[in-house]
């Protein structure tokens, strides 16, 4: 999710960077942002698709960008501990 989130931003930030540089016609920066919406969208599939691996909770709801300590639901750790 990290990388999506990063990822998107930079893509956005480059149009936008291109846009006030160069100033293309309106729809070329129009259709070039058709590319971040679909980056939002997929980070949202992949965001609230992740679930628990023991109860099935939809862990996209419990954090933001990673993975929890621990499932809300059942308690089952999700992540390993920190040597």
């Amino acid at each position: 999710m990290v990388s999506l989130f990063v990822g998107t931003w930079a893509y956005i930030l480059s149009v936008v960077g291109v846009d006030v540089l160069v100033k293309p016609p309106a729809t070329v920066v129009q259709w070039a942002l058709v590319p971040a919406l679909i980056l939002v969208v997929a980070a949202g599939f992949v965001q609230f698709g992740v679930r628990c691996p023991s109860c099935g909770y939809r862990l996209g709801r419990q954090s933001r960008l990673v993975v929890p300590e621990q499932c809300r639901s059942c308690g089952v750790p999700l992540r390993r501990p920190e040597a």
